[in-house]
């Protein structure tokens, strides 16, 4: 969970091409995945904004569990597809948080409910190292034991 600096020469964009979704940068595609593998999508904000991408959307799969992310303003119309496909309402919410949260938008089961659960993580031994933490803190997400279950058919 990284942000990335805006560019203007990049346009990200989410693409569904018959039964795949695609996440591509300019001409560049970044992942892919069956739209059938898709278990579990989320949105999560950061504290990197606004010079840097904060806010994006997660569609999670199993077998094994990977996250596949793209900042929510590269979705475009993708999302209202989603929705027709699987019969949702796809209502994305934490667009004017400025802080570390995370949220379930599908399955129906699991709205609302936390993706990630946010752990303060550390760069490692020394004073150099010590001093960055206390100024740039680092910050992991870890999926949730809920959202953990629904991926791998536990839920």
């Amino acid at each position: 969970m990284a942000g990335r600096a805006h560019s203007e020469d990049e346009h990200d964009h989410l693409v569904v091409d018959g039964a795949t979704l695609r996440y591509e940068r300019g001409q560049d595609l970044v992942w892919s995945l069956p739209i059938d593998s898709i278990r579990v999508i989320g949105e999560y904000t950061t504290d990197a904004g606004p010079a840097f991408d904060d806010y994006f959307i997660v569609f999670a799969v199993a077998n094994p569990l990977r996250l596949f992310e793209a900042p929510v303003e590269a979705a475009g119309s993708v999302l209202r597809e989603l929705c027709v496909r699987l019969g949702c309402d796809l209502r994305c919410g934490l667009a004017n948080r400025v802080d570390f949260a995370s949220q379930v938008l599908w399955p129906q089961d699991l709205v609302g409910r936390p993706l990630f659960d946010f752990v303060s993580d550390r760069r490692g031994p020394g004073m150099l190292a010590q001093v960055k933490d206390v100024l740039l803190p680092l910050v992991k997400g870890e999926v949730t034991q809920s959202v953990r279950e629904q991926i791998e058919g536990k839920g």
